[in-house]
């Protein structure tokens, strides 16, 4: 089966559980950099790998690609790099966790994504740190309902919880529809040039 993108998705077939859809999930998010780490941030836990494939149910062969788990030698930085922009490569989905404060590294895997044609999915969910029901006086602006730019430019589907992010994922697998690819760099470029700059 192929997506819009011309993506191919397989299956495979397990004597107890049938046919069922092969998909990798890449999972984007914070990286605990060692002892000395004291920062208060969420990680992808174990338990929650477990509930996203298990939120898939029998039906899906779910691959989860952790770069925080996958073995990459992080004294190599440039291969460190290069592992994670391959095992983006190898994904069907980017799952972002954009719960709180996050470094450059997941902005730069989810334009990646898009490079490669790939939804990407935030779990953002309201009053998270990049989406906030009030946010005051930003550079003279109140803002309702604010979502990060980046979050907003990027995402394809922005999720409060897990299972909603799985329900969506699983809704495209079995009905793919268009997803943003680079263009939507050039298209947001056009966007404010048409509603903001001209105006000036």
């Amino acid at each position: 089966m192929l997506d819009p993108a011309g993506r191919k998705y397989f299956f495979q077939f397990d004597l107890k559980r049938g046919f069922m859809m092969d998909i990798s999930i890449y999972l984007a998010g914070s990286i605990k950099k060692g002892d000395n780490d004291t920062k208060k941030t969420s990680y992808w836990t174990a338990a929650e790998e477990k509930k996203i494939v298990d939120c898939f149910g029998a039906d899906y062969s779910v691959n989860i690609l952790n770069p925080a788990t996958f073995g990459i030698k992080r004294s190599d930085s440039f291969g460190n790099f290069g592992g994670d922009m391959y095992l983006v490569h190898e994904s069907d989905f980017i799952f972002v966790d954009a719960r709180d404060k996050k470094g450059i590294g997941i902005g730069a895997e989810m334009a990646a994504a898009k490079y490669y044609h790939l939804p990407v999915v935030c779990l953002c969910a309201y009053d998270s740190y990049y989406k906030k029901r009030f946010l005051p006086n930003v550079y003279g602006e109140d803002l309702h309902n604010w979502i990060h730019p980046f979050i907003v430019g990027l995402s394809d589907y922005i999720a409060d919880t897990i299972e909603d992010a799985v329900k969506w994922m699983k809704k495209h697998l079995e009905s793919p529809k268009p997803i943003k690819g680079l263009s939507i760099i050039d298209e947001s470029i056009t966007y404010f040039v048409e509603t903001q700059l001209n105006g000036r």
